[in-house]
């Protein structure tokens, strides 16, 4: 699915099937609305907010009371109070009847909000919008392709018989009731020319990884200039540019919908696992669509060799300190879950947990910038969930394990948690995390006192000296004046 925008204010038509369970019905709009709200995080200093029209799919079977849907209506508002305007009441229509009469009713309520947007020189509204609409047709069978927007304005002041500067306000009418879109201010574009010259063409094709060729694009489009071919796919986000340059560009719509079978088997080699796991705060929260096809094709474009990818998820290998490690990402649990999971062969341990943070950093990068409005749980997976290949392998709150790290006493101790059969699930710390590498004078108290009785026995700390580049001099002085050698050396060591 894409969710492509032809509003400069947001404007959202929600359908929402009409039903006898009431709880479904509530369900289905919360879902729907929540991700739309991962879309419209607006900056502080812009006090407009995404408006939503609800509109109530009425079936023959099915006759919900007027007072059933002006309730979902009010519990709809108070739930998403602040993030949108939900106008009330909702509309009762009939979307599948073909003569579309009853559809009146929603032209009225969409120009109704356009009201008072026009000048003393404008008309009735509905007038303008009625002649404008003659020019929208003009610019479907125009044979000019991509209409540029001068060409539009001219049929615009053909038909309306207005000012240039009354014909720009009428196309922001025009575009906040979803008739046209402008591509980068430059072009106009309909929601028919979207799918019939771009969608349509573009999801048709068959191509490796869901990655495409601007030249092939341009070939498909029927477009002469590159730059205007870039910029009518990436401004309605039907693809993303590639990293390795401005020539290939990726399609999630063209990707396998399943993980591929072949993907993450059972191996006797992998006995290191590792992963993290990003949960929304909220039930009814879910990331935005666009922040895994961003991902992807960030990711392959540094490790393209042996990288596989599909609509939900990520394959991917990197070698690290001449040891091949393999990582997973995957959208799970209706798309409000990303897990990344990490392993590798024995002595990858450290590989392993470096190739893991670079993937958590990579993707805290991308959900920042592409679902600025989803907060999320961090949590630790299991690792014997995940040696074991569990479908939702069992996590510990980052809460939860974050006071254990970096004590190095604490690493054999145990966390315990239940699995999604209910089963109970115990791992070790040190399983989980891996202890940072501090500086010997950063360590706590009680750790630096330990380390320090380890080294002094069998003269360790002079080994560890030599090692590190201290003079013959300071190491002769802490000899001789010092009850614990490793004490008086540790300020010596550089960071």
């Amino acid at each position: 699915m894409y969710a492509i925008g032809f509003s400069v204010v947001h404007l959202y038509l929600l359908i929402v099937e009409e039903s006898d369970e009431y709880f479904k019905m509530f369900t289905e709009a919360v879902q729907w609305l929540s991700a739309a709200k991962s879309f419209t995080s607006l900056p502080s200093h812009c006090s407009q907010q995404a408006k939503v029209v609800l509109i109530f799919q009425s079936k023959q079977k099915t006759d919900v009371s007027n007072s059933t849907l002006e309730k979902l209506t009010g519990e709809l508002i108070d739930k998403f109070k602040g993030s949108f305007v939900i106008y009330s009441p909702g509309l009762k229509i009939n979307c599948l009847d073909p003569n579309l009469e009853n559809l009146t009713s929603l032209i009225d309520a969409l120009e109704h909000c356009e009201k008072g947007r026009c000048t003393e020189n404008c008309c009735d509204v509905s007038e303008i919008l009625n002649k404008a609409q003659s020019a929208v047709a003009l610019a479907e069978s125009s044979l000019e392709w991509p209409l540029k927007l001068e060409s539009f304005l001219t049929l615009l002041r053909e038909s309306v018989n207005l000012q240039t500067t009354d014909c720009l306000m009428i196309v922001q009418m025009l575009e906040r009731l979803g008739k046209i879109a402008t591509a980068n201010e430059h072009y106009v574009l309909t929601p028919s020319l979207v799918y019939s010259k771009i969608v349509e063409p573009l999801l048709s094709k068959k191509s490796d990884h869901g990655t495409l060729e601007i030249e092939n694009i341009q070939t498909t489009l029927k477009l002469r200039d590159k730059e205007v071919t870039i910029k009518l796919c990436t401004t309605l986000e039907l693809c993303h540019r590639s990293e390795e340059g401005r020539e290939t560009f990726c399609f999630p719509g063209l990707l396998e919908k399943e993980k591929p079978a072949s993907v993450w088997l059972p191996d006797a080699a992998y006995k290191i696992y590792c992963g993290r796991r990003f949960e929304c705060v909220e039930n009814d929260e879910i990331f935005n669509p666009n922040v895994m096809p961003y991902f992807q094709n960030q990711v392959c474009a540094r490790y393209r060799q042996g990288s596989i990818i599909w609509t939900g998820g990520l394959f991917v290998q990197k070698v690290v300190s001449n040891c091949r490690v393999e990582g997973m990402i995957e959208l799970k649990y209706n798309e409000s879950i990303i897990d990344i999971v990490v392993r590798g062969p024995n002595d990858s341990e450290r590989a392993c947990w470096l190739f893991l943070r670079e993937l958590r950093n990579w993707l805290m990068s991308v959900v920042d910038k592409k679902s600025p409005g989803t907060r999320v749980h961090k949590h630790y997976l299991s690792r014997k969930e995940l040696e074991g290949h569990a479908t939702m392998p069992a996590a510990y709150h980052y809460n939860k394990v974050k006071p254990l790290m970096g004590n190095v006493l604490e690493e054999n101790s145990e966390v315990k948690t239940k699995n999604q059969h209910g089963q109970d699930v115990t791992d070790k710390t040190r399983d989980l995390v891996i202890f940072p590498l501090l500086h010997i004078n950063r360590l706590p108290e009680k750790n630096f006192d330990l380390l320090c009785s380890l080294l002094d026995k069998e003269r360790q700390w002079i080994k560890v000296g030599e090692k590190l580049g201290i003079s013959t001099q300071i190491l002769q002085d802490i000899k001789v004046n010092s009850s614990s050698y490793t004490k008086r050396l540790s300020p010596h060591i550089k960071h």
